[in-house]
């Protein structure tokens, strides 16, 4: 709980993970630093899977701070974590972390260490299922296009497992709520933390959590790459200078275009097929980028459907 002596609190945001948040806290309440030095923010963004009596009856509301909003998404949650947050640093976390019992001691000893850094710590998925191809596609690791670590760049300020200085993200405002589909809010804080506040976003792996994500389909993914196109479509209209060309892949295609509802049939259907008859790796990576970046241009495309746009500019 918060006490005088805090200097770190940590912000997580759940939405139907019962089972694995109460693990993470109790992976946060067995840290190499003293519980004095930290507290917990849990918020509850409207979920329906009974989280707050769930974590009552297994005994750990007194030992963190639990607020519950309707289903806002992850960048009102985040914000309304944030607005509590009363220590001098903050760490976000997903609701599927299992963090290493010296994950605080790290972020806490890099943000007293240095001034103006995102602490970028790791995070390590494993996928179990589905075939070699489709574990590699479902969990590309970012962390191999990190060129420096001490200033990976605001496009690697992943609130997964991150830690930054709580007054330079307040002064430049919290996350941006009109960010309601997957992905895209923390980069956006990112970036405003880079511009406005000079923030350098530095990698240390050493600040390790195991991303326990729930094991996802074809079907989840293709939702999830929908998604990220809206989101990207929004980001650019927010910050329509020719910079970002170099972010957005759907930006250095002037004519991508989204394929058909046949077209996008078919690529699944030919994806099932060498699965089950013909699992050539080299064939399969291509038909999964090429159906991920269809549906990716997609989303890019219906964003003007989906979300008001004239709010990112």
């Amino acid at each position: 709980m918060m006490n005088k002596s805090s200097l770190l609190s940590i912000v997580i945001n759940t939405f139907n993970r019962k089972e694995l948040l109460l693990e993470e806290i109790y992976a946060l309440l067995n840290q190499t630093i003293d519980k004095d030095l930290y507290d917990i923010i849990v918020v509850d963004d409207g979920s329906t899977d009974g989280t707050e009596k769930f974590l009552s009856e297994k005994g750990v509301m007194n030992k963190i701070r639990y607020f519950r909003q309707r289903n806002l998404g992850r960048a009102s949650a985040k914000n309304l974590g944030l607005k509590n947050v009363l220590t001098p640093f903050i760490v976000f976390l997903g609701d599927d972390m299992l963090p290493s019992n010296k994950l605080l001691e790290i972020h806490l000893k890099y943000q007293k260490s240095f001034k103006n850094i995102a602490v970028l710590g790791m995070c390590e998925w494993k996928p179990e299922k589905g075939s070699e191809s489709f574990k590699k596609i479902s969990n590309p690791s970012p962390y191999d296009y990190i060129e420096d670590k001490d200033d990976a760049g605001f496009l690697f300020f992943h609130t997964g497992n991150i830690s930054v200085e709580t007054n330079l993200v307040k002064d430049v405002g919290g996350f941006d709520e009109n960010f309601r589909f997957f992905g895209w809010e923390d980069i956006e804080l990112g970036y405003r933390l880079e511009k406005g506040k000079n923030i350098k976003v530095m990698f240390v792996p050493e600040a390790y959590a195991l991303h326990r994500h729930p094991e996802i389909d074809l079907d989840s993914l293709l939702k999830r790459e929908y998604e990220s196109g809206i989101s990207v479509r929004y980001f650019c209209e927010k910050y329509p200078d020719e910079e970002f060309k170099k972010i957005n892949p759907l930006l250095q295609r002037p004519g991508a275009r989204p394929g058909n509802v046949v077209r996008k049939k078919f690529g699944k259907l030919m994806i099932q097929i060498f699965e089950n008859t013909f699992p050539s790796p080299v064939l399969l990576d291509y038909l999964y980028k090429r159906l991920l970046f269809s549906y990716r241009v997609q989303g890019f495309f219906d964003a003007e459907k989906k979300i008001n746009l004239r709010k990112g500019r």
